[in-house]
């Protein structure tokens, strides 16, 4: 019977003692027998190896507690208290190993820990590399940039209109990943969102980074239904200077550049005559940012020009707009310039990489631009102010080109290469690939405040204008 008691007594003994270790390492909550309350929300902090701060809530009883790391880890991650919170700042890891140390909390007998690790550093090859967005605001006459590391392009960064519906209807700067040969439109971090510049009530082309703490935000484009399918606005106050990108293509801003840094390189599409046009990219498409004016063929031919009556019908040629002046006006072409023959079609002009829309592109475009109602499409897509670039059309406060496509009334051509009256400076149509018995469609931008661009079917060889599209 007497070792039936000890043994109890041993029992009872190791209970006891069970149950105050359990106490002593439990986070969730310490309470002592002068009511001493201390608790912590986690058993783990990760930390990136980039080196970041954090913060963590303390429930107790009382403000006295303190807060401190392994001694000897103090070197690389640092501790401080502010009324009920923890902040533990980790400084960058250099090493290519995790590392780890012990955060605990103290309040007079009472005690929690929290277990802080932080990733090692990865290889120097696989290291993110930063850079720094370009202003579009130089000489370059592009909207879109390639991010090279060498000769390998690992981003594209654009100033593009993000339009959808209830979301954003603003233009922005945006930085995309690269998956293969393309960028991925699934991942854009938007680096700045742009307010348009107003003058008198009148729009200006000039846009402004917004006032408003939106920036370093998120889009993600449906390439199958050229549309926006998600837009996170940003909460900060000014876009990031600088930013990095990692071999897996996730960007981030950064405090400042590394010793290894990309580059940026304007993107253009190139004729055969060697012009150069910057792109601007509309939902998921690319287009080139204003006409054509190459006087050769994608093959080197010349094309012909000065041609008018009869000879006009049959042969590739084109003519100065009513607007010579103006570099970015282009030239009119007729349909067999474009590649048009007997009812077929085959590109025969645009640069390298691009072709001529067929009606379906076009319609898309108009499908991207009518995901808000702030301004008629035709607006979007007209540059700014009358007289040089369109009639005045009464009190129509003309095209804002929040799009960036930049399309200016230079009017069209007859069918004998002569230049139409009725045109100059009141309409522009662009020419579709897609083929009709008697040439070529077309789409329509005139001056008016209700323009938008309407489809019809176009002759051989009256003169238009030529936008490409990249394929």
């Amino acid at each position: 019977m007497k070792h039936f008691k000890d043994l109890f007594s041993i029992l009872c003994l190791l209970f006891i003692t069970s149950a105050f270790v359990a106490c002593d390492d439990d986070n969730d909550e310490y309470a002592t027998d002068d009511e001493t309350i201390l608790s912590v929300p986690q058993d783990d902090l990760i930390f990136t190896y980039e080196g970041e701060a954090k913060t963590i809530n303390v429930t107790a009883s009382e403000n006295t507690f303190v807060a401190s790391v392994t001694t000897g880890d103090e070197t690389w991650a640092h501790v401080s208290t502010a009324n009920n919170s923890v902040k533990i700042v980790v400084d960058e890891n250099v090493d290519q190993q995790e590392r780890s140390t012990t955060l605990t909390v103290k309040l007079n007998d009472a005690r929690s820990r929290i277990r802080v690790k932080q990733d090692a550093a990865p290889a120097p090859e696989a290291k993110p590399k930063t850079f720094t967005v370009p202003t579009f605001t130089g000489t370059d006459k592009t909207f879109v940039y390639k991010l090279m590391d060498g000769n390998t392009q690992v981003g594209e960064i654009c100033r593009e209109y993000l339009c959808s519906s209830g979301n954003i209807d603003k233009q922005a700067i945006v930085v995309y990943p690269m998956v293969g040969n393309s960028a991925d439109l699934t991942r854009g971090f938007v680096v700045s969102v742009l307010d348009q510049v107003y003058e008198e009530d009148m729009p200006t082309e000039v846009f402004n980074v917004s006032s408003e703490p939106i920036h370093n935000g998120s889009v993600a484009f449906d390439k199958s239904a050229n549309s926006i399918s998600s837009y996170i606005a940003g909460t900060k106050a000014a876009p990031a200077q600088f930013l990095s990108i990692s071999n897996s293509g996730e960007i981030k801003a950064v405090e400042a550049l590394s010793d290894e840094t990309l580059t940026t390189t304007p993107y253009y599409a190139t004729d055969a005559s060697g012009n150069n046009y910057g792109i601007v990219k509309i939902g998921t498409q690319y287009w080139m940012q204003y006409n054509l004016k190459t006087t050769k063929l994608a093959n080197g031919s010349d094309i012909a020009t000065g041609i008018t009556g009869d000879a006009w019908m049959t042969t590739a040629a084109y003519r100065e707009s009513c607007s010579p002046e103006n570099p970015d006006a282009g030239f009119l072409y007729n349909a067999v310039a474009c590649g048009y023959l007997s009812g077929a079609f085959a590109d025969a002009i645009s640069p390298e990489g691009f072709t001529i829309p067929s009606n379906e592109k076009w319609t898309s475009l108009v499908s991207y631009l009518s995901g808000t109602k702030t301004v008629d499409v035709g607006s979007k897509l007209k540059v700014t102010g009358f007289g040089e670039n369109w009639n005045v059309w009464y009190d129509y406060k003309g095209g804002t080109n929040i799009s960036g496509f930049s399309a200016y009334g230079i009017g069209y051509g007859n069918g004998d290469g002569t230049l139409a009256p009725d045109g100059i400076k009141a309409h522009v149509f662009y020419l579709s690939s897609t083929t009709y018995s008697e040439g070529l469609g077309r789409f329509n931008l005139n001056a008016s405040e209700s323009s938008n661009l309407l489809q019809s079917e176009g002759g051989a060889a009256l003169g238009y204008a030529i936008r490409c599209i990249k394929y």
